[in-house]
């Protein structure tokens, strides 16, 4: 993910990235992301979790062309928008995040046709 929207992620949920936090998959992505996260704060506060022991991200990256969303200390709804979320990227281009496919060769990913075109021209 690029500088600017890691630090719009790190700067929007400082409870969640408590740190600088790098993020291992594509810009695509960033509005599913931002979104989970707004889910799972709103889900802390909904149970009254204290903010001192919210769930924090310990890894978020693309594996087998989904997104994996790692955190630790969350309770079980939490990790049911996580999951929700990971579902998702399954059809979110990981690049541009219009709809996308699961793709093969190498190395899955999810990509729209648009992406993939770009992809495939640059290997």
């Amino acid at each position: 993910m690029n500088q600017e929207n890691t630090k719009s992620l790190n700067d929007a949920f400082p409870k969640i990235f408590p740190q600088s936090f790098y993020f291992e998959c594509g810009d695509g992505w960033f509005d599913l992301i931002y979104k989970t996260c707004q889910d799972i704060e709103a889900e802390c506060v909904k149970l009254k979790v204290p903010e001192y022991v919210w769930p924090q991200a310990s890894q978020i990256k693309e594996k087998y062309g989904t997104l994996r969303f790692y955190v630790t200390g969350a309770a079980s709804s939490v990790y049911d928008i996580i999951e929700a979320a990971e579902a998702t990227s399954e059809t979110l281009c990981e690049d541009c995040g219009a709809t996308g496919k699961e793709r093969a060769g190498g190395w899955i990913h999810t990509t729209c046709d648009s992406c993939e075109a770009i992809r495939t021209k640059k290997g």
